[in-house]
């Protein structure tokens, strides 16, 4: 994994702003792949944060940090149990995203919207 982060880096420095695009690691992939890799094309990069700024930029990036955020503010704004289920599932999902591609896997991406729903759907009951 670590030759691929690396490869993935040399990515997102290439294209910073807005990144390779969504779904473009694997294409652009055997132009940066190092030599310790050999012919191994991946599809991701086995990290949500390093996948992220490749495919989407600083842009994409801080549009997610946003949506998170709301999502935490909202959550704080329900109150009780409901707070600390939205932080756990961030955490959740950051701690098993420093190694795994977590939000490109649809079962997990449809979990997590399905959370953030029930989120916003309470908090906005009377």
């Amino acid at each position: 994994r670590l030759e691929m982060w690396r490869t993935g880096v040399a990515m997102g420095r290439d294209f910073p702003l807005f990144g390779v695009g969504v779904g473009n690691v694997a294409v652009l992939y055997p132009a940066y792949r190092g030599p310790m890799e050999g012919n191994r094309v991946w599809g991701d990069l086995h990290s949500d944060a390093l996948n992220r700024w490749v495919e989407r930029g600083i842009v994409g990036v801080a549009a997610w940090l946003w949506f998170m955020a709301a999502h935490l503010r909202v959550a704080w704004g329900v109150g009780g149990w409901r707070w600390l289920t939205a932080a756990g599932l961030w955490a959740a999902s950051i701690g098993m995203g420093l190694t795994e591609t977590t939000l490109g896997d649809a079962e997990i991406f449809m979990d997590l919207c399905f959370l953030v729903g029930l989120t916003v759907v309470r908090s906005t009951e009377t």
